[in-house]
């Protein structure tokens, strides 16, 4: 599957879609790892943030799990005019909470409602926007992805060096802007559309897939927090500013690699995070428990992990109509999870063992060894992968085809879905029925759509679609059936 990436237009709802996540991105970064939020007392508690996190973390793992497994219920509230906004209400008001914190008042009581808050508003924000970006195809999912995280990481950078007062507020509206641009972005799909169950094979593959996540958010957590420094906030600008630098040049490399690609390889895009990490673990001898420029390259890896994990969940949910609130719900619950409880035992047990310089080295090789060799057995050996590559599903690479020719037009919503009922040969009674509009309005939208993709009749769009496995090169705008 080519990734076409100068074939991409970014209209109001991609705008929306990619400022919307970046802005999701940028509240957790501001909320979890600036300790400036906590230091507005004259007694500043770097403490109240490992809680904090800690407490949110189990929170949203909770809320992913439980929705994973109510995913009408959920579906229903999130596409609900007011239970939208429930998620990232919670999140602000949680993020409100934090104020009260730093201010000593009831500290615990605060905190706990701030945890439980962020955590509950994170989950249903994060499920929003798998559900937007289930939507996608492949190559504007790794485009929009990739910009939109490193939008979120250039904002937390950004926000970092300013007053604690200004990323209160950051740390407030951020939910509220990332839920409003969520609501302007969705397009109207119905919970049925993404009702296919996960079938024996299918999920036999999916359950490997996350158990191999697991362990690898396991070690990637064990490293991200491996210096205690980290994991309790003494984050200074410049650490943060270097995040944003090697995080942008590893997203820079995944667009580099998947735009060459003739078709999707998870392994060639998963080794510049691998490597990432892998420098950092190295470095720690090297410079010691006392710099952060080894945690500032495994943060970086941590993230694009992240951010090739949200993609890789995107084209499940897109390729087989899996519901994206089970996909994301199991996935990114088992990723958070696995995660927190790596940065506790690195903060609980590893101080000790690296304030002796061999034990650090040797330390370093074993979690080197212990990446390198399972995400190895993660991308070489899960049957999940083997799905992404040759779909079970035939129809699922001739519905990717389709998304890519119709995002190529620019055509909306509707016509999208008008226009791939009629690839699929359906008829004029079946397609109104089914969208719930009359024949003239039918007949309306089939004249736009031949009048943007400069065609005529349906036998041409289906040559339009099928250019690419026939002639071996892709239509343009200018050239459609060239």
């Amino acid at each position: 599957m080519n990734i076409a990436f100068n074939d991409i237009r970014i209209d109001d709802k991609s705008l929306a879609r990619v400022l919307g996540f970046a802005c999701n991105r940028a509240w957790a970064y501001v909320c979890f790892f600036c300790i400036a939020l906590f230091n507005t007392s004259a007694s500043p508690q770097p403490s109240f943030l490992n809680i904090l996190y800690i407490g949110s973390i189990l929170t949203l793992c909770a809320t992913l799990t439980i929705s994973a497994l109510c995913p009408k219920r959920t579906w229903a509230l999130l596409h609900s005019s007011v239970g939208q906004f429930v998620g990232p209400c919670a999140a602000a008001v949680g993020s409100a909470l934090i104020l009260f914190v730093s201010q000593g008042a009831h500290p615990l009581l605060f905190l706990a409602a701030s945890s439980v808050l962020t955590g509950f508003g994170s989950g249903l924000l994060l499920l929003s926007w798998g559900i937007s970006f289930s939507e996608l195809s492949l190559n504007r999912t790794v485009l929009e992805s990739c910009i939109a995280f490193f939008l979120g990481v250039a904002l937390y950078a950004l926000i970092s060096v300013t007053s604690p007062l200004f990323q209160y507020l950051f740390a407030v509206a951020m939910p509220l802007l990332s839920g409003w641009l969520f609501a302007n972005s969705r397009h109207p799909h119905q919970e049925s559309d993404f009702a296919k169950p996960i079938l024996a094979k299918e999920g036999i593959a999916f359950a490997k897939f996350l158990a191999g996540i697991t362990l690898l958010g396991f070690i990637a957590g064990l490293t991200r927090d491996i210096q205690p420094s980290t994991m309790q906030g003494e984050l200074s600008d410049g650490y943060c500013t270097a995040i944003a630098i090697v995080t942008t040049f590893i997203i820079a490399v995944f667009l580099v690699i998947a735009k060459r690609s003739s078709t999707f390889e998870i392994e060639p895009l998963f080794r510049p995070a691998l490597i990432a990490m892998l420098v950092g673990v190295l470095l720690l001898p090297v410079f010691g428990t006392s710099s952060l420029v080894p945690a500032a390259f495994v943060k970086s890896g941590y993230t694009c992990f992240e951010l090739l994990v949200w993609i890789i969940l995107s084209d499940l949910c897109h390729r087989f109509h899996f519901s994206p609130i089970q996909v994301f719900g199991f996935g990114r619950s088992v990723i958070a999870g696995a995660g927190v409880i790596g940065s506790l035992v690195a903060f609980t047990f590893l101080p000790g063992i690296l304030e002796d310089q061999s034990q650090t080295v040797t330390l370093s090789a074993i979690i080197a060894i212990a990446l390198t060799t399972l995400s190895n057995l993660l991308f070489s050996h899960c049957n999940i992968l083997d799905l992404l590559k040759n779909p079970v599903d035939p129809q699922a690479t001739f519905k990717d085809r389709c998304d890519e020719v119709f995002d190529l037009f620019e055509l909306s919503p509707r016509q999208k879905e008008v226009a791939c009922l009629l690839a699929y040969g359906r008829d004029a009674n079946y397609i109104s029925e089914k969208l719930f509009i009359s024949k003239g309005t039918l007949n309306s939208h089939r004249l736009n759509i031949y009048r943007k993709m400069n065609i005529h009749s349906r036998q041409e769009l289906l040559d339009l679609i099928l250019g690419e496995d026939q002639e071996g090169h892709s239509p343009t705008k200018e050239s459609p059936l060239a």
